[in-house]
């Protein structure tokens, strides 16, 4: 409420000859420029923007293909737990890429398959 009050005052006060407060609308002297502000009166004319372009980029969907099983030879004193972290897969993929039941049943010479 006492923003429209002020702004009731500057506009009586506007049109009785003097001039408004710095900052405040209006005019001053006959001027065209407004007083407020900030504010640059640039052009009276409409200003045309033209819709924007953006580029459409296609692009393939790639695919990583999947990653090639790997097979190790088991060695004296292996066990599927020192095999899974050396390779960096869990025992569990381990035993079921090779169909291994028993994670203490692997024999040195056993090929094991690594899954990717």
């Amino acid at each position: 409420m006492v923003g429209l009050a002020a702004l009731a005052i500057l506009g009586a006060t506007a049109g009785c000859g003097r001039s408004a407060p710095e900052g405040a609308a209006g005019t001053n002297d006959g001027d065209t420029e407004p007083v407020m502000a900030g504010i640059e009166v640039v052009s009276e004319e409409p200003v045309i923007v033209p819709p924007s372009t953006t580029a459409t980029v296609e692009t393939t969907p790639t695919t990583t293909p999947p990653a090639a099983a790997r097979s190790y030879v088991v060695e004296p004193g292996d066990t599927l737990s020192v095999i899974a972290r050396q390779f960096n897969v869990s025992v569990d993929a381990l035993s079921q890429a090779n169909g291994i039941t028993d994670v203490n049943a692997i024999k040195p010479g056993q090929e094991l398959i690594i899954p990717g």
